[in-house]
């Protein structure tokens, strides 16, 4: 491996992709010492990250990345990224129950070292990543439903540690607030059917059909509140099922309608919607089916039929394509699993399924069009209690789920068998 000069293997290395870089780290000592100065002088990995992996999947990955600063990051996400595309050959994983005492659980949100749990009485507690408990809150005396974590990327450096949460409940309420030791309430928002939420932006659907699109602001006083966007309104009979947000687009499915809304400060005040394409479901008009939808990123649609009576789910996979086209999927969850899903979570290009009797499924989803939800790649047993909760933090060689049911919390740490 020494036949060639040394200048002539790094100006190699220097043009080729992620996969070859790794695989030059265990070749040859003289190979891997090359391929280590690269990564210290040059931003090789950042390229690679941005060659290699789809856009939408890195965003997922930076998000949720633990340390923001960290001068490895981009060979940690690449190294991650890389092993988990063989989840069965690469991934090992570790179950661990967290020591939290919350009764009756309803949300779990991570997000660097902070750790927020919501409960059915309306406390939210955060936690350090060790599990000590920082703050406790209540605002309302019912059920939280959604806890969700939002950054203001206009920040300055002083501000960068700045963490806001918004915290939804079951009574149509969402409650802003900054944690900078203590849960202080910045602004509130009423009478709200549906919210989404991507990184400082906010949409969501109030009683009566109005959709806003907000985002975070700074006042004068440099407190943040909410400042609207743009607005549209929806008529009865029209009612919206769902309703996403990613990557500067708003997608909703309005009865059977998908609709797209692009969102920036250019747009005008009061916006309407391009129609992207009209779907037909495969159960159709039966009144004991119960349906839930969720849209993941602007292109899946992903909806969960149950018959209580037959014990029956049906589990229908939309994926939209372009000039009004898509293609779809059906699956019937009992008959793959001999379960109901009670959570659906969508990381990168794992996607991972929680169901009723307490077990949660991984799969790595190379295209939407060949899924197939009988093909899990691991089956993770947690207990015996439905799962309603999953949310991840990527670290330096682990992916760790924080996998939630009304009674515990679980950590199912993903880790690497040979990390490079």
């Amino acid at each position: 491996m020494t036949l060639l000069p040394l200048e002539l293997i790094e100006r190699i290395l220097y043009f080729s992709d992620g996969q070859t870089l790794r695989a030059a780290k265990s070749i040859d000592p003289a190979w891997g010492d090359i391929v280590n100065f690269l990564t210290e002088k040059t931003s090789i990995w950042k390229w690679c990250c941005h060659e290699e992996i789809p856009q939408s999947e890195l965003e997922n990955y930076l998000d949720k990345y633990e340390n923001y600063i960290d001068d490895s990051k981009w060979f940690n996400i690449y190294d991650n990224w890389s092993s988990w595309r063989n989840i069965k050959d690469n991934v090992h994983f570790d179950t661990v129950l967290c020591p939290v005492d919350v009764p009756r659980i309803t949300y779990v949100a991570v997000s660097g070292t902070f750790i927020a749990v919501g409960s059915e009485d309306g406390r939210v507690k955060i936690f350090e990543e060790t599990w000590g408990l920082l703050h406790t809150a209540r605002y309302q005396a019912v059920k939280i439903t959604d806890i969700t974590f939002m950054y203001d990327d206009e920040s300055g450096p002083v501000e960068a540690d700045r963490i806001f949460l918004l915290l939804a409940y079951k009574t149509g309420t969402l409650i802003l607030t900054e944690f900078d030791g203590k849960l202080n309430e910045l602004a509130v928002i009423q009478d709200v059917k549906l919210h989404s939420i991507y990184q400082k932006y906010l949409c969501y659907e109030r009683r009566g059909g109005r959709i806003t699109i907000s985002k975070l602001c700074r006042e004068a006083n440099g407190s943040r509140i909410f400042c609207e966007i743009t607005f549209l309104r929806i008529y009865s009979p029209n009612e919206v099922s769902c309703l996403h947000m990613w990557s500067g687009f708003a997608t909703f499915l309005i009865n059977n309608e998908v609709k797209v809304l692009k969102f920036d400060q250019s747009i005008p005040p009061v916006s309407s919607v391009e129609n992207k394409v009209h779907i037909a479901f495969c159960n159709k008009n039966q009144s004991r089916l119960a349906r839930s939808c969720h849209i993941y990123r602007n292109n899946i649609i992903i909806c969960a039929s149950t018959d209580d009576g037959l014990r029956e789910q049906f589990l229908e996979v939309f994926i939209l394509g372009e000039k009004h086209q898509y293609s779809k999927k059906l699956f019937n969850s009992w008959t793959a699993l001999q379960a109901n899903i009670t959570c659906m979570f969508l990381y990168g290009n794992i996607f991972v399924v929680g169901v009723d009797v307490g077990n949660v499924y991984f799969y790595h989803v190379t295209s939407w069009k060949t899924f197939d939800i009988r093909n899990y790649e691991k089956k993770v047993i947690i207990g015996r209690h439905p799962i309603i909760g999953i949310d991840v933090k990527e670290t330096k060689q682990e992916r760790r789920f924080f996998v939630t049911s009304s009674f515990n919390i679980h950590q199912v740490i993903g880790f690497t068998v040979l990390a490079t």
